[in-house]
């Protein structure tokens, strides 16, 4: 089922910096990390911050949490054939609409293999993504026959308040009414990332630098921006690497990735690196030998990204 829910409300200029730290996507310095090196989590038994909309089954990996500050969290998360929240099929044997959800938090979310359907709404396929700031609204009924690979980033704990759905709801999700909206950054409600064109990345010249990208998403109150990016076989960098005030995030889902930061940093699929202070504009010690493709954050002007297609 293909759906365009990616076209959002507008949120409100926020008015203050304090605002915004509540909810900012906090990224901690981690890596590499391999997610076959992190222990499974299946219950509340193994790690804190399980959710009872979990079911057995459930296992999750976490690649970083900011522990008893603000329990920002980056994990993936597998939900096995069949999951189904077991709250929402008793909800809807009185109310067959369903209900919406909606978290204080804000979150991030990529699925990577499967289908996830949120009722019979709509259902987001590898690769999908959303991101809702908090207070967003959308369906409680959220399930995967065949089971899901979901790559999450949470800005805090993950709390559930519950609305009924209107039955005359036309399937754009917005805001709940009556709180305080503090990011000035768009939601994405729900993208199929394979409509977006693969676009040349260019550098500081406007040359190629033989990274091709699909644009997500920008956090326009900490200046992060989310984008998909591939390498061919054998791509290298060019000239010196450069240090530079920012940030670069990575996980990389198929092939390899050398970064070149005053030492090698090697990454394979699966692998997660994070440095939110700095940026290194990629030399020729940056490279990829069976090609690469990865889903990357960066906080940096040097890069020419492709522009938002949605």
């Amino acid at each position: 089922m293909k759906h365009d829910n990616h076209q959002t409300e507008q949120i409100p200029l926020v008015e203050t910096l304090e605002a915004r730290r509540t909810v900012a996507m906090k990224h901690l310095r981690v890596g590499p990390v391999h997610l076959d090196d992190i222990p499974k989590e299946t219950s509340a038994a193994d790690g804190r911050l399980w959710q009872d909309t979990w079911p057995d089954g459930t296992q999750r990996r976490v690649y970083t949490r900011d522990e008893g500050n603000t329990d920002a969290s980056t994990f993936m998360l597998n939900f096995p054939p069949g999951y189904a929240r077991p709250q929402e099929l008793e909800y809807k044997k009185t109310n067959p609409v369903g209900r919406f959800e909606y978290h204080t938090c804000h979150e991030e979310l990529f699925v990577l293999k499967g289908t996830f359907k949120f009722d019979d709404w709509y259902e987001m396929r590898d690769f999908g993504y959303f991101n809702h700031p908090p207070y967003w609204l959308h369906p409680a009924h959220q399930h995967a026959p065949e089971g899901v690979d979901l790559f999450i980033t949470n800005s805090g704990p993950v709390d559930f308040t519950y609305v009924p759905i209107p039955e005359d709801w036309d399937q754009r999700e917005l805001l709940m009414e009556g709180f305080p909206h503090k990011s000035r950054s768009r939601p994405v409600a729900a993208l199929e990332i394979a409509d977006l064109p693969w676009e040349p990345v260019l550098d500081p010249d406007g040359g190629r630098t033989g990274i091709e990208g699909k644009h997500l998403w920008d956090d326009l109150d900490d200046g992060w921006t989310t984008w998909l990016m591939r390498v061919p076989e054998g791509w290298s960098g060019t000239g010196a690497a450069e240090a530079n005030p920012g940030g670069d995030r990575f996980l990389v889902i198929e092939g390899d990735l050398t970064l070149d930061r005053g030492e090698k940093v090697e990454l394979s699929s699966m692998s997660y690196f994070c440095d939110p202070d700095q940026f290194v504009y990629p030399g020729a010690g940056t490279g990829s030998n069976e090609g690469c493709l990865a889903i990357r954050w960066t906080k940096d002007d040097t890069l020419g990204l492709p522009v938002l297609r949605f």
